[in-house]
């Protein structure tokens, strides 16, 4: 399977704008654009998306302590 993780980090205050987190891709497919985290799921090992989804997040952004949950569409 070739399953992809694509990450949106949200900030939603109670009174404030929802924010939300993205990255420049600086190569690559998308280069020069504002996208979304994301990278491979299971590419080393057998993992959930849900623990991509925060290995990516702690890889390219260092952010650690994340709440994940998956949007069905």
């Amino acid at each position: 399977m070739n399953d992809r993780t694509v990450c949106f980090l949200v900030k939603k205050e109670s009174g404030a704008k929802t924010e939300i987190c993205l990255g420049f891709k600086k190569r690559g497919f998308g280069k020069g654009l504002w996208v979304g985290i994301g990278g491979k799921v299971g590419d080393k090992v057998a993992e959930k998306i849900e623990e991509a989804a925060a290995r990516e997040v702690k890889e390219e952004i260092g952010v650690e302590k994340v709440h994940v949950f998956l949007a069905q569409h």
